[in-house]
Order: structure tokens, then C-alpha cells, then sequence
């Protein structure tokens, strides 16, 4: 029997989240597909190696930091197969002081692809933000380039 689409997404969710608040980079990259996106209404960042990714996650991470940042969850809203290889779903981002929100919570959008090994792995996020609203440094160059 196949697993439910949602319990997928949402257990690629909170391992992205903690590899990220780990800042545990190798792990988070290692469930990723690569080339992908990451889409936002402002940029779309083409990720093409596992350095690119972790480059952006780093930054990310100093950023949630700057703004003091104690938590971060991805809260998955629903997900569905496309077909047999592929689940897109929808989640709400949450970046926490306590209980006081830093960063206004949005929604974002993720694809996920079946590996032959049998794995899920991210192929690519689209964010319902701006990435200039969301981050409060300018961010990595090599990354932020046009």
C-alpha cells in the first residue's frame, strides 16, 4: 500500500527544517534533486550544484538568526500524488521568537520525485513572498546574482 502523499511531504518538511536549524547543510542538500528552483515573486534562484544549495540554506539560516529567530516550521496543508513519482503539496512557513512571529508566516509550494533507491527528494519550492521581504541581509552574491 502506498504511503499517504501528505505524511510524505510532511516528513521531508520537518527533516528540511531541522537540517536547516541544525545547519546541518550536507543532510539537507542530500534530499534534494539538483538542478531546482527555488521561485519566489521576487527571484527565482537556479540551485544547480549541492554548494549553491547550501550557500543559500547558510544564509537563510544567518538571516532567521539576525532577526532573532528560535524556531522555524513548515507546516504541511495538503499533498497529492501527480503520479506514481511525483507529490505536490502546499505548506505555511513559520519563523518564531517564543511565540511572536518574525517573519509574517506564507505559504509556499513543493515538488517532491520518487528516486530509484526508493527516496523522496525535493526538486523544488516555490514561496508565496518576496525573498527581500523575508531575509534581512542582501544575502549571498554568488547566490543573489541576476
Amino acid at each position: 500500500m502506498q504511503q499517504a502523499p501528505k505524511a510524505i511531504y510532511q516528513q521531508i518538511l520537518d527533516e528540511n527544517s531541522r537540517f536547516l536549524w541544525e545547519r546541518d547543510f550536507d543532510s539537507m542538500a542530500a534530499q534534494w534533486v539538483l538542478p531546482a528552483e527555488i521561485g519566489a515573486y521576487d527571484k527565482v534562484i537556479e540551485v544547480e550544484t549541492p554548494a549553491d544549495l547550501k550557500a543559500f540554506a547558510a544564509d537563510f539560516r544567518d538571516n532567521l538568526d539576525t532577526m532573532g529567530a528560535t524556531a522555524y516550521y513548515r507546516y504541511g496543508l495538503g499533498a497529492d500524488y501527480i503520479d506514481g513519482g511525483c507529490i505536490v503539496g502546499t505548506h505555511t512557513v513559520f519563523a518564531m521568537r517564543g511565540a511572536e512571529v518574525v517573519i509574517e508566516p506564507f505559504g509556499s509550494e513543493m515538488t517532491l520525485l520518487l528516486q530509484p533507491d526508493g527516496l523522496w527528494k525535493v526538486k523544488g519550492i516555490i514561496t508565496q513572498a518576496n525573498l527581500s521581504d523575508i531575509r534581512s541581509s542582501p544575502g549571498n552574491p554568488r547566490i543573489e546574482q541576476d
